[in-house]
């Protein structure tokens, strides 16, 4: 919860002081911090000596927040056409309610588990492939989660009108 409070604190100083990072600059502060957190979790599960691939990585370690405003301060600089602005303005909505489901005990869990249960034995080149496209999925349920629950409740709605109203 404190990283939250982090970012929001550093989110308002970015948006009042505007530092001029160059995109190179922040391309190559991305990498390095891909990088130290992908050795980070090389380093853990090794010296751990276990046979679960546990991806350190997504642990609150202090390499998480810094990696944030690295993303954030990319996509400020982003340039996106206008005809783009309708899909992300169809998604944006949508993507808080991955936030709100996918950290639920029962299923964060289970999900964990899945992934961490799937990267065993594979090919460590696959193992990041892995991780990115099993994200994309579950970015992609919890949105069609979200769209069930947002169409159950307008008919809800309706439902209650005719009835109520």
């Amino acid at each position: 919860m404190n990283t939250c409070i982090y970012l929001f604190f550093i989110g308002g100083y970015l948006q009042k002081y505007q530092p001029s990072i160059t995109s190179k600059q922040l391309t190559c502060a991305f990498t390095g911090m891909l990088f130290i957190m992908f050795a980070y979790t090389i380093y853990k599960n090794y010296r751990l000596h276990s046979n679960d691939f546990l991806i350190y990585a997504m642990h609150y370690h202090g390499l998480v927040l810094p990696f944030s405003v690295i993303v954030f301060l990319m996509f400020r600089q982003l340039h996106i056409p206008p005809k783009c602005h309708s899909v992300i303005n169809a998604i944006a909505p949508l993507s808080f309610a991955v936030y709100i489901i996918h950290p639920q005990p029962n299923i964060d869990d289970k999900l964990w588990e899945y992934v961490t249960n799937s990267v065993i034995g594979m090919n460590h080149w696959l193992i990041l492939p892995h991780c990115i496209i099993t994200c994309v999925l579950i970015f992609v349920l919890c949105i069609i989660i979200e769209k069930i629950r947002i169409l159950f409740n307008n008919r809800i709605k309706l439902l209650w009108g005719k009835c109520f109203g």
